[in-house]
């Protein structure tokens, strides 16, 4: 858990918050990044979408 915020910062150059959450006996993992006010390039692409998805184990 302690380097998922690090591997981000590292590939995308931003700062985010990790949580492990459980709801209803699953775990799951929250990512909050604060908005930016530039555009985020991954691997030399920008996406224009917002993206905002739960995924849970």
């Amino acid at each position: 858990m302690e380097d998922i915020p690090n591997k981000i910062q590292t590939q995308l150059g931003i700062i985010c918050d990790v949580d492990l959450k459980n709801e209803d006996g699953k775990d799951y993992i929250e990512i909050y990044v604060n908005p930016y006010e530039v555009l985020i390039s991954y691997q030399g692409q920008i996406s224009l979408q917002e993206w905002k998805y739960k995924t849970r184990a």
